[in-house]
């Protein structure tokens, strides 16, 4: 889906420039998602980039004939497109440093082992929290990405029989839930077999694809 990536120069009202990353999404042109959050008008492609910037919401832009769409998510796969011929869409490509994006979503993947606690401060003090996987798509997305990357291992344990990674989720009032505040049910299919069964309130996610919950110790 991504295309060639596009450098679009920003300008604030004071006139210095500010450069930032967007990739054009080339498969994209030519169509528009009905789900955009924000809609301005008029506005040039340089302005419409400067207020994706500028929105912590904003992930996604499109952009026609000075009519500037902002998107939270965009779905490549989605049937409410609607042909405009001339359409452009762009993907912001902005994360903090040591951070990878994955779709709508900045990841850090830690070589340190560190127990739960640990990696919640870790988290915390680069102002980020422990990864919340509130959807089936993403999950498929992400654990696709660190499948095809090798993430599951720590780069000086490549032998470790249980590859893993610390994931977010947590039991609060009695019911899974991310960071986030989402809900995770039990009875998803995404959970391995015959989990969660120890009744421990963290989580990890396993090199097989599927959530466990285990230790709040284990490294």
């Amino acid at each position: 889906m991504i295309g060639e990536v596009v450098l679009v120069v920003l300008y604030v009202s004071s006139g210095e420039g500010v450069g930032n990353i967007f990739t054009h999404m080339a498969d994209e042109d030519d169509f528009l998602l009905q789900g955009w959050f924000e809609n301005n008008y008029p506005t040039s492609r340089q302005e419409c980039a400067l207020l994706c910037n500028s929105d912590q919401n904003c992930f996604y832009f499109s952009h026609i004939n000075d009519n500037c769409h902002l998107f939270t998510h965009y779905d490549s796969t989605s049937t409410t497109k609607r042909h405009v011929l001339g359409m452009k869409t762009y993907e912001k490509n902005c994360c903090p440093s040591m951070y990878i994006r994955v779709g709508d979503t900045c990841l850090r993947f830690s070589d340190t082992a560190e127990d739960n606690d640990g990696a919640r401060s870790r988290c915390l003090e680069e102002n980020a929290h422990l990864l919340s996987i509130a959807t089936d798509s993403k999950f498929e997305m992400i654990t696709n990405f660190i499948a095809d990357n090798g993430m599951y291992r720590l780069k000086w344990s490549l032998a470790d029989a249980l590859a893993r990674r610390t994931l977010g989720a947590t039991i609060e009032a009695g019911q899974w839930a991310w960071p986030d505040g989402s809900s995770l049910d039990t009875n998803s299919m995404l959970w391995c077999p015959g989990e969660p069964s120890h009744g421990i309130v963290c989580m990890q996610l396993f090199e097989n694809r599927c959530y466990k919950d285990g230790s709040c110790v284990d490294r």
